[in-house]
């Protein structure tokens, strides 16, 4: 009464199977290859090199600035410690680039680069260092650019 499948029928649907298995494994290596070179055709930098040289320069100059000018240390430094009401802005014009300035308020620290009608900011977060027994502010990029090839 039970009827036997013969033995070339079970051969096929077994190829059937793992032709399937192997068209949708392909598949999703091509997918994933794909990704990959998509994700290839931009790269993040890992440090402060992420900013251009021009940028490094007007960062290193506004360093030395913020650190010898006593009255915007403490205000910074009060910034960073507490929350005050006191609003101030103070901007850093570069002496070398134009189109660069770092922006001093008390609510973000950033470089303002201005090209014709278009304003790019660069978010920098102030930590306070102790270097043989002096107070220092560094300024550090909170967020990197991507370059794009």
């Amino acid at each position: 009464m039970i009827k036997e499948k013969k033995k070339g029928f079970v051969l096929i649907e077994s190829l059937g199977i793992l032709l399937m298995v192997s068209f949708f494994s392909l598949f999703l290596n091509k997918i994933i290859v794909n990704n990959i070179k998509k994700s290839n055709v931009y790269y993040t930098k890992e440090d402060i090199r992420t900013l251009s040289l021009n940028q490094e320069e007007v960062l290193i100059e506004a360093i030395t600035y913020i650190n010898k000018n006593s009255e915007l240390k403490d205000k910074i430094k009060g910034n960073i410690e507490n929350d005050k009401n006191e609003y101030f802005k103070e901007i850093i014009k570069s002496s070398k680039y134009k189109d660069l300035s770092i922006v001093v308020s008390n609510e973000a620290i950033y470089i303002e680069e201005i090209k014709s009608n278009l304003k790019k900011i660069i978010v920098l977060e102030s930590k306070l260092k102790f270097i043989k027994n002096q107070e220092i502010i560094m300024l550090i990029p909170k967020y990197y650019e991507s370059d794009y090839i």
